[in-house]
């Protein structure tokens, strides 16, 4: 069976009972549990942000430090089920690039020496060349990291909908902090009737997409 083919049963009510504490009571769709979280944590950063901003009106700080009370972390941290890792973003390395670049460039024509000038510029020769070597450095560097960003996150493109098809099998027990999978539908490197901690589900998902180390 391949990570695509791994989908509940269609029109299946209810997942089978948690394999450890045999319940249902606290049993949820990973994708549900995924939102939650997520939507909390969200809610919870906007209130932060509000409460500690001194230029907001008193009324703002009052609600959000309310809304902070009220507001329960999530039982799981969003990133624990995530179905992908974080984009890199290559426009930093990008724009280092492009000043490297240009400070190579710019020390490069500067260290041509006037056939006309009689002062001598050994001192500045040598910083120019320094200044030049150190910018083609930063640039070839930093080429290296866009290329490794940009191929990183085509990666995780196409591995994204395989991906996603072992991640919306799982079912998360919140008395057991565990996930597993309903009986006879185990994508590819599950043990069939193993629960998973958090971490090895994701671990699993990340394996499926083929972008683990990505």
């Amino acid at each position: 069976m391949t990570a695509q083919d791994a989908k509940p049963p269609e029109g299946s009510a209810e997942p089978a009972p948690c394999p450890k504490c045999e319940l249902l009571d606290q049993v949820t769709a990973v994708p549900e549990v995924y939102a939650a979280s997520t939507s909390a944590e969200e809610a919870i950063y906007a209130a932060k942000t509000i409460a500690t901003n001194k230029n907001q009106p008193p009324e703002a700080r009052t609600a959000a430090r309310a809304r902070l009370r009220e507001t329960r972390p999530p039982a799981v941290p969003s990133r624990a089920l995530a179905p992908r890792p974080p984009a890199a973003g290559p426009l930093p390395a990008f724009g280092l690039f492009i000043f490297g670049l240009i400070a190579a460039t710019l020390a490069i024509l500067g260290n041509h020496k006037d056939p006309a000038a009689t002062t001598p510029t050994t001192g500045f020769t040598l910083h120019s060349t320094t200044f030049a070597v150190v910018s083609a450095l930063l640039a070839a560097l930093c080429l290296i990291f866009m290329i490794r960003a940009l191929v990183r996150n085509h990666r995780i493109a196409v591995g994204l909908s395989a991906a996603e098809a072992v991640w919306r099998c799982g079912w998360y027990c919140g008395r057991c902090t565990i996930i597993y999978f309903q009986p006879g539908q185990e994508p590819p490197g599950a043990i069939p009737g193993r629960f998973l901690m958090p971490g090895e589900f994701r671990r699993l998902v990340w394996q499926s997409g083929g972008y683990l180390r990505g």
